[in-house]
């Protein structure tokens, strides 16, 4: 039993927070294949309901369960994708539009 953690060192601190990312980055990547799969699985079962002349309904059904899992693949692929641009709040429009005197077509 150790009652006292001596303290990591930045090093130590880095390592672990690196493979922390790194561990999640790969959960990710392997969500987002599975994602893929799902949705190659999806459109080829939702083209063969089309081939073989299904009912609307059953061609809906299976259109809405594709874009269900599109839509999980699209989400998986901006969690992994790191270099995507990320939307930032100007802080003109958000904490101090009336101190500073910007409005909101002008470029603060």
């Amino acid at each position: 039993m150790a009652f006292f953690k001596r303290e990591l060192s930045p090093v130590e601190r880095f390592e672990s927070t690196l493979k922390f990312k790194q561990a999640e980055r790969d959960r990710l990547t392997e969500r987002l294949r599975l994602s893929e799969v799902a949705l190659v699985e999806r459109r080829t079962a939702a083209e063969k309901l089309a081939v073989a002349g299904a009912a609307n309904a059953r061609l809906e059904r299976a259109e809405a369960s594709m874009r269900e899992v599109e839509e999980r693949a699209r989400a998986a692929t901006l969690a992994t994708n790191t270099n995507a641009p990320r939307p930032r709040p100007s802080l003109c429009n958000t904490i101090v539009p009336a101190m500073s005197g910007c409005t909101p077509s002008s470029r603060c």
